[in-house]
C-alpha cells in the first residue's frame, strides 16, 4: 500500500489511524489577493455569512443524497 505524505514524513496508510476531514473555507494571502483581478477587499461579515449559506446548502444536499 502507498505511503501518505505528512509533516512527519511518509506514513503507511494502514498506520494513519482515525483521520478527521476538514476544509479550508477561506484562503487569505497577500499574493493571492494581488494576483486576483478585481479583488475588492475583505468584508468578514459578508464573507462569513455567504460561506455559512453555501456550506449549509452542501450539508442539506449531502444529507438528502445519503438518505436515498
Amino acid at each position: 500500500m502507498a505511503g501518505v505524505p505528512t509533516s512527519a514524513g511518509d506514513v503507511h496508510a494502514d498506520d494513519l489511524g482515525v483521520l478527521l476531514m476538514h476544509e479550508h473555507v477561506f484562503i487569505r494571502t497577500k499574493p493571492l489577493h494581488w494576483g486576483w483581478p478585481g479583488f475588492g477587499g475583505w468584508d468578514e461579515e459578508t464573507e462569513v455569512a455567504a460561506a455559512r449559506e453555501r456550506l449549509g446548502l452542501l450539508k442539506r444536499q449531502a444529507s438528502t443524497r445519503s438518505s436515498t
